[in-house]
């Protein structure tokens, strides 16, 4: 992958393995009655951030006219309905955003690309 195209059309075919990543990281959130809908959210907003990647707009003007924040709202409910607090839906997106570092990390050789980029 040499641009941030690639990396996006990666990123889009790794979310089942993003989501792996993601399971093992929140362990403890396997048995939980709304685990499965909390997923497919997750997973969700990983292909949000692959468009956002593909997107000529910066970020400031990127929209999805109301998805993204409906997207997440639908999240916090699962969130809250799994029991989880401040503290756990913060855990699960720090884990989200570390499986998907984790996951470039290891595709791509960001020496090849300027600081803004990586950014």
């Amino acid at each position: 992958m040499r641009d941030v195209e690639g990396i996006a059309e990666a990123l889009r075919a790794g979310v089942p393995e993003i989501l792996d990543g993601w399971r093992d990281a929140r362990g403890s959130a396997v048995d939980e009655e709304f685990y499965p809908e909390l997923v497919e959210g997750i997973g969700r907003i990983l292909v949000v951030f692959t468009e956002f990647l593909q997107s000529p707009s910066p970020l400031e003007k990127f929209s999805r006219e109301g998805a993204t924040r409906a997207l997440i709202g639908e999240i916090s409910g699962r969130q809250r309905e799994a029991g989880r607090d401040a503290v756990g839906v913060i855990e699960d997106y720090m884990a989200l955003r570390r499986c998907v570092w984790r996951f470039v990390e290891e595709r791509v050789d960001l020496s090849a690309f300027d600081g803004g980029e990586v950014s």
